[in-house]
């Protein structure tokens, strides 16, 4: 008898399931390239914001897509990418940079306080009008305490903390208010963002309610022609915080703080409060005073 010369095939022990895993693990390695610095960078840029979502309402860009450039797998169009740098505040060769350097970029522009997505809700006509021209006002950079009246609980005083930022040639402005309500004893958060800008010897400085987006406030204050800034005076105009969301205008006054502060300790000291010497530095009460003397009909601010 004579033997086949065809080789006896040995049985697979393994079952078909397997055998195709093993067949892809060993033809398709898996993918170890570790996630680009574009999306590093873009994640890196969300943390200033609350949420990924809140991100998305804002840039209208579809959820899942999104996680998709946060992924790494997908990178946006050029006209997604052009958006999400405009409404986020920086620019696209900014997301190219390696991460270390856009982190330290992120972090010098943000402070303690995130700064969050800059000017881009003014629509670019205004955009264009802000880009700072004046290079007086970078002795401006630092770090306030603004008094003036509460719109919401007559003969208290509410103290805010406000950062005032360079960005991208801009100058910018983040305001916190922490409120306890004195009767009911509710808290409440307002944080706003905008822009400043000068006209007529005057500093303009007109924000956005960041949590809402439903109000928009504006301070005209005196500009300083000293060599340092200690307290800056004007005018605030704005909307109650109550359900009739009354305008209405106060005088206001910014105290310098410095450059560099304890943002901790600074919002700590924020709130609503009966003014008195005790509570409030004496100079700032006559300024903030929003008596109108005899013959005047309107309100105008009192120069420092």
């Amino acid at each position: 008898m004579r033997h086949s010369s065809v080789p006896i095939r040995k049985k697979c022990l393994y079952p078909k399931t397997w055998r195709r895993k093993i067949r892809t693990m060993n033809h398709e390695p898996a993918n170890h390239t570790p996630i680009d610095d574009f999306a590093q960078n873009l994640r890196t840029l969300c943390t200033s914001h609350r949420s990924v979502s809140e991100v998305c309402r804002l840039t209208g860009i579809n959820r899942q897509q999104f996680g998709r450039y946060l992924k790494g797998t997908y990178r946006p169009s050029r006209f997604n990418l052009r958006h999400i740098c405009d409404t986020l505040g920086v620019r696209e060769s900014d997301l190219m940079m390696p991460p270390t350097d856009f982190e330290t970029l992120f972090r010098s522009n943000s402070g303690k306080i995130q700064q969050g997505g800059g000017a881009s809700w003014l629509g670019k006509n205004i955009e264009n009008r802000v880009i700072m021209s004046d290079p007086g006002l970078r002795k401006y950079i630092g770090w306030y305490h603004s008094y003036s009246y509460s719109f919401g609980w007559p003969n208290r005083v509410l103290r805010s903390l406000v950062s005032v930022h360079e960005h991208q040639g801009r100058m910018l402005s983040k305001t916190i208010e922490r409120v306890k309500d004195p009767i009911h004893g509710a808290r409440f958060i307002y944080k706003s963002d905008g822009f400043i800008t000068t006209g007529a010897d005057q500093i303009f400085m007109a924000e956005q309610d960041t949590l809402q987006r439903d109000g928009f406030s504006l301070r005209i204050l005196f500009r300083t022609h000293r060599s340092h800034v200690d307290f800056l005076s004007g005018l605030t105009t704005g909307t109650s915080s109550w359900p009739d969301r009354q305008p209405t205008s106060a005088r206001v006054v910014l105290e310098y703080l410095g450059g560099t502060i304890d943002t901790r300790g600074a919002l700590r000291k924020c709130g609503i409060f009966v003014p008195s010497h005790h509570n409030i530095n004496p100079k700032i009460l006559p300024l903030i005073d929003n008596t109108i003397t005899e013959g005047e009909t309107t309100l105008h601010a009192t120069a420092r």
